[in-house]
């Protein structure tokens, strides 16, 4: 468990209500998704097949050092993985800013050629 995605977790319920159960299972060991519909789920609900798992493994994969704590879907076709990365240089900046912009790995299931790291405004 990463102190860093914690605090990051915890914005996320202060700020944007996020469901609590996300940061508890995190401290479990367990990854979760939130929803459109604002559930949150295991990434290896069997609904789901491997799908959330491919996404993380593939971040995991071309981002070694990279610490996923949760996933976001943002609409139909884009999922954002949220992580820390290994540079605690960079963390305050990859946080939530005062604009509800946070910096994530945006997947594109539609095109996943054109996933890649960028923000996404929350709320």
């Amino acid at each position: 468990m990463n102190a860093e995605a914690v605090l990051r977790f915890q914005t996320l319920r202060k700020e944007y209500g996020h469901d609590a159960s996300a940061l508890e299972k995190y401290e479990k060991g367990i990854l979760t998704v939130t929803l459109l519909n604002g559930e949150v789920c295991n990434i290896d609900d069997p609904e789901f097949g491997n799908t959330f798992i491919d996404i993380i493994n593939e971040f995991q994969s071309n981002y070694p050092g990279y610490e996923v704590f949760h996933c976001l879907e943002l609409d139909r076709i884009r999922l954002a993985v949220l992580y820390v990365g290994p540079n605690e240089d960079e963390w305050e900046m990859k946080r939530i800013d005062e604009d509800g912009y946070m910096y994530c790995y945006v997947y594109n299931a539609f095109l996943p050629a054109l996933s890649e790291p960028g923000e996404v405004r929350l709320g």
